[in-house]
């Protein structure tokens, strides 16, 4: 049992992390985000595929290639792909059922994966060093 100089100094404590995390989302706030849509290839050999110039994913067969996922809100591309990796967005699991939904087989964006920048309605597909855009 805490006595009551100890009981107040954990609320004290939990008062301060209550007050950072409101700090933090304060923060996040400020920054501008815009929302994407997350298309996840389906092909599990896709990277070989794309080396082969008649294979690359265009906007008119990427609902055949690709399946989309779901929608976030980001700052940017990198920001997006970070919070798409399986650790930050399904860290115990949670999107398994939602990826064996949609036949899919990998839980974090990789090459080959699409965002969909609603806002500028363009689409960008992760590369092996960056971003390329689809037409």
């Amino acid at each position: 049992m805490l006595n009551p100089i100890s009981k107040g100094r954990a609320l004290q404590v939990k008062i301060d992390r209550t007050r950072h995390v409101r700090t933090m989302v304060d923060a996040l706030n400020v920054v501008q985000t815009k929302p994407y849509n997350v298309w996840m290839r389906r092909d599990h050999d896709y990277p070989l595929a794309w080396l082969k110039a008649d294979d690359r994913t265009s906007i008119t067969n990427m609902k055949r290639t690709h399946e989309c996922v779901l929608s976030i809100l980001a700052v940017n591309l990198g920001h997006a792909f970070t919070i798409m990796q399986g650790e930050n967005w399904s860290p115990e699991g949670e999107a398994r059922d939602l990826i064996r939904y949609h036949g899919l087989q990998h839980t974090s964006m990789s090459v080959g994966d699409i965002l969909h920048d609603q806002e500028a309605d363009k689409y960008w597909q992760c590369d092996g060093s960056g971003w390329v855009e689809v037409s």
